[in-house]
């Protein structure tokens, strides 16, 4: 990581969950002391986009088998990703310039916002829920048009079935984790609407991950 760029994270203190920033040597430099208006801000900006769309989105929905249910964590994922550029966006407009040192430290931030603010009791290991959100990674932002909206739901709901197919394979043992490729499924940000086979992709017999 180069001098003067920064990182952002979340701590715990007395007080409760608070966003800082941290310098190259991991020292916090910046608390956000408005932590609570970000987040409420963060879901304002999850419902403006849902409901500029809703009505193209919810006929999509009923696409897919679990399609409720994937909706609910597709939201949940682009709070996750638009919280951290919110939060970008306020440290940089401090002076403090985001820039993460690798993927990893990125991946590390979103996996913990996930586990604070949308679900504390995951099973789901670092590895695995990159491989879920992925393709949403690099597309999300607060300037997405309806149609691109809801190209992203599609994507995402394929992805979802592929990625979990693979995870419960890996947690079979069937495929060795050493060999895991994450690279398969959050670069994969190109796939056709037409590839999509919507209701006859579900694996039923495969258990829900969140």
């Amino acid at each position: 990581m180069f001098e003067n760029n920064y990182i952002i994270d979340i701590i715990r203190d007395a007080e409760g969950y608070k966003f800082v920033v941290r310098d190259i040597s991991t020292n916090v430099v910046k608390t956000f002391n408005n932590s609570n208006y970000v987040i409420q801000q963060t879901l304002r900006d999850v419902s403006n986009l849902i409901e500029a769309s809703h009505l193209v989105l919810y006929g999509r929905v009923r696409n897919y088998r679990d399609g409720n249910f994937i909706f609910d964590l597709f939201k949940k994922v682009i709070f996750v990703i638009l919280l951290e550029q919110n939060l970008s966006y306020l440290a940089n407009a401090n002076g403090y310039r985001i820039h993460y040192p690798d993927f990893s430290y990125y991946a590390a931030t979103l996996y913990k916002f996930y586990k604070v603010f949308v679900n504390p009791n995951t099973t789901l290991n670092l590895q695995e829920f990159i491989l879920i959100i992925g393709p949403l990674l690099t597309r999300v932002n607060i300037n997405l048009t309806s149609k691109e909206l809801v190209n992203l739901f599609d994507i995402f709901a394929l992805n979802y079935y592929k990625a979990i197919d693979y995870i419960y394979k890996m947690r079979l043992g069937l495929i060795s984790t050493s060999h895991t490729q994450t690279s398969t499924f959050t670069q994969n940000n190109t796939i056709s609407r037409d590839n999509f086979t919507k209701k006859g992709i579900s694996r039923n017999n495969k258990p829900r991950l969140y």
